[in-house]
């Protein structure tokens, strides 16, 4: 998942659709745009996904991309360390699929932050899912 063409996230001018995901109560929700429709099964919570991305602060300002990596992300969505705003804006999407997710602090880096992030940052991702890779079952769940 290294090609070039494979690192760039372009969105459309408007979104397809829009729509608020409330993880937590007391939380705001997250914001997450549809740009473009993909194609084949939808991404599952428990995969690895590979994404191309623009990750900027609120007021626009890029802080990572994959671009800047040169390389796809490889996301796993089930492990512990992916952000939640993360996790949640790529269950569900499609191969192709581009979505900008909009993420409060408290499904980001919380009140601790992570260099370059400070804290209580809200984030703004635009997202294309190059791929992804179903779970493989452990032993005692094959067959």
């Amino acid at each position: 998942y290294t090609s070039p063409h494979d690192l760039t996230v372009t969105l459309a001018d408007e979104p397809l659709r829009t729509f608020e995901q409330s993880l937590r109560q007391d939380v705001p929700p997250l914001i997450i745009e549809i740009h473009a429709e993909g194609e084949g099964d939808p991404c599952p919570d428990d995969a690895l996904a590979h994404i191309a991305f623009v990750a900027r602060f609120a007021d626009g300002t890029e802080w990572d991309s994959s671009e800047r990596r040169r390389i796809t992300l490889a996301v796993p969505l089930a492990e512990y360390g992916v952000i939640d705003g993360l996790r949640a804006a790529i269950t569900g999407m499609k191969v192709g699929e581009t979505r900008r997710a909009r993420i409060p602090w408290q499904l980001a880096y919380g009140t601790q932050g992570r260099p370059p992030i400070p804290a209580r940052a809200d984030l703004i991702f635009d997202i294309r899912l190059v791929a992804f890779e179903q779970p493989r079952p452990t032993p005692d769940e094959a067959p």
